[in-house]
C-alpha cells in the first residue's frame, strides 16, 4: 500500500506541475484562437449540463454524499461523540467501524443491481444519509453510533451507483 501511495503521489505531483505551468502561461502567449477554443469547450459543457438536468442532479447528489461523509468523518466525528459522552479512548475503534461499513457498502453495491434504477438508488441513499444525520443529532450514544454506521454503509453503497449514473 505504501508503494502505491507513493506512486499516486508522484503522478499527482506531475499533473499539478503541468497544470500549474499551463495555468500561469503569460497572457501574450495565448493566441486568440486558443482562447476561443477554450471558451467554446466551456460553452459546450454548459449546454450539456442544461440539456441533461438528470446528470447535473446526479452530480449534485454524488457531491452531497461525498461531502457529508467527509464532514462527518473529519469535522464532526469527535465533537459529536464527545457531546454524547463517548470517551476519546473509544474513538479509534469507532472510526475503524466507519471504514469497515463504508468498504462493505461499496463491496455489496453490486447486489442492488436490477432492484431499482441507479438514479433511484442514489436518491434513496441520499435521503437515508439525511435521516441518519437526524438520528445522530437527536439520539443518545447508541443511536449516534448506529446512525454513523448506517450513514457510512449507505455512503459506500451510493458511491458505485453515483459513478454508474454519471457514466
Amino acid at each position: 500500500p505504501y508503494g502505491l501511495t507513493l506512486m499516486a503521489s508522484v503522478v499527482s505531483l506531475i499533473f499539478s506541475l503541468y497544470l500549474w505551468r499551463h495555468a500561469f502561461v503569460a497572457p501574450e502567449k495565448h493566441s486568440q484562437a486558443s482562447i476561443k477554443y477554450e471558451l467554446n469547450d466551456l460553452m459546450q459543457a454548459l449546454k450539456v449540463g442544461v440539456r441533461s438536468r438528470p446528470m447535473v442532479l446526479a452530480l449534485c447528489q454524488g457531491l452531497f454524499v461525498f461531502v457529508i461523509a467527509r464532514i462527518l468523518q473529519v469535522n464532526l466525528f469527535q465533537p459529536l461523540l464527545e457531546s454524547k459522552s463517548i470517551e476519546a479512548v473509544h474513538h479509534g475503534w469507532i472510526m475503524s467501524l466507519f471504514t469497515v461499513f463504508e468498504s462493505w457498502g461499496a463491496y455489496a453495491s453490486h447486489r442492488l443491481e436490477g432492484r431499482t434504477s441507479d438514479s433511484t438508488g442514489l436518491f434513496i441513499f441520499s435521503v437515508g444519509i439525511s435521516l441518519c444525520l437526524i438520528a445522530i443529532a437527536f439520539t443518545g450514544p447508541v443511536g449516534t453510533l448506529v446512525g454513523f454506521v448506517l450513514a457510512f454503509g449507505m455512503t459506500g453503497l451510493a458511491g458505485p451507483l453515483q459513478a454508474s449514473v454519471v457514466n
